[in-house]
């Protein structure tokens, strides 16, 4: 697993936030995906990168969290769907390879480096899904890349 530090430009977004349980993060996550995908595609809209999770809040129980989907252009905000920006700057990234489950071990040693390498925390940490679990059956292939907001 290696460490990088790269700076990201700030994107279009569109995002749903909602407090989950861990057991239920797949069904919930899913149906969230497919209520902004059907949003997208209403608004005839793509998206640009993989679809993001911005985790604001989590413990061992669950989290609250943020899917989102960075598309091409802006979209309005609706009662349900945010319209917002990704950050835009400087961030440590870990690339995870295995089962979303297993992200809590890449998330540590990101901490850590943040950490042991005197970096300050600079806003929402988030997981970039690059890896479609419709295509790849296999969760030990899925790769999802973990992001630190940093200064």
């Amino acid at each position: 697993m290696n460490i990088t530090t790269k700076e990201v430009e700030s994107k279009d977004l569109i995002s749903m936030r909602k407090k989950i349980l861990w057991e239920n993060a797949g069904e919930e996550m899913g149906s969230i995906y497919g209520e902004l995908m059907q949003y997208m595609g209403k608004n005839n809209k793509q998206m640009i990168a993989a679809p993001i999770c911005l985790a604001h809040d989590w413990n061992e129980e669950g989290g609250d969290v943020e899917c989102g989907l960075i598309i091409d252009n802006k979209l309005d905000k609706t009662e349900r769907i945010n319209s917002s920006k990704t950050y835009g700057g400087k961030v440590a990234v870990i690339e995870h390879v295995g089962p979303y489950k297993n992200t809590s071990e890449s998330w540590g040693k990101l901490f850590q480096y943040v950490e042991e390498n005197s970096f300050e925390k600079n806003g929402t940490p988030w997981e970039e899904y690059i890896t479609d679990p419709q295509e790849e059956k296999d969760p030990s292939k899925y790769i999802t890349n973990l992001y630190q907001p940093i200064k």
